[in-house]
């Protein structure tokens, strides 16, 4: 019986003694910090939100070591970090793989508009010429250029080629000056009366 005894009284000590020191030093909280912590990700201080993040994660785990149990915020404290370091950036990733190529798309189909709208007046002045002399017989395409004053930026960027008499297709060839890059084709087929190439069928975005 008295060692039974003992033992008691020895638990209820130990217990008291862990209440006394609970009550004299509680956890410190850190909700606040983590609230602090979300608004400096978000204003536009990712990085001093990270090193903040980091410096009071660090500390939290020092706070539960030190009282046996987790601080309030804590979690909150690794959510963050955890979103901003991995998770966030494989969403963006994600959006990046997706967003790049649609934009280039974008841009490849803005660019061969030039193009487009430049040989549909290249085809206005071989029309006139053919309906005026009932031939296109010694027109050359830079005389087509003059008649359809296309001006001096879209020479720029392209080289004009006029296939068959009376044509039958006209092509456009970027030029080294072009902001898309040397060599992309845009072509205008008169049997089928359709565009083709550069920003217009479907290619590969390199």
């Amino acid at each position: 019986m008295d060692q039974r005894e003992n033992e008691e009284i020895s638990d209820n000590v130990k217990g008291t003694g862990k209440e006394i020191l609970e009550e004299n030093h509680p956890a410190k909280s850190y909700v606040g910090i983590a609230w602090l912590n979300l608004l400096l990700y978000y204003v536009g201080f990712y990085i001093a939100g990270l090193i903040f993040n980091l410096i009071y994660l660090s500390k939290s785990k020092e706070t539960m070591k030190s009282t046996n149990c987790s601080p309030p915020g804590r979690g909150c404290l690794t959510i963050l970090f955890w979103t901003h370091t991995i998770v966030l950036p494989i969403i963006l990733i994600i959006l990046l793989i997706i967003a790049v190529p649609i934009y280039m798309s974008y841009v490849s189909k803005a660019r061969a508009t030039e193009a487009q709208s430049a040989i549909a007046a290249i085809r206005g002045a071989f029309r006139v010429q053919y309906q005026t002399y009932g031939t296109t017989e010694g027109y050359a395409v830079e005389d087509a250029l003059i008649d359809a004053k296309l001006g001096n930026a879209i020479e720029k960027n392209w080289e004009f080629e006029v296939i068959g008499n009376p044509p039958t297709k006209y092509i456009a060839t970027s030029t080294s000056e072009f902001p898309g890059g040397e060599g992309k084709q845009v072509w205008y087929d008169v049997e089928e009366a359709s565009y083709h190439g550069y920003g217009i069928d479907k290619e590969k975005i390199e």
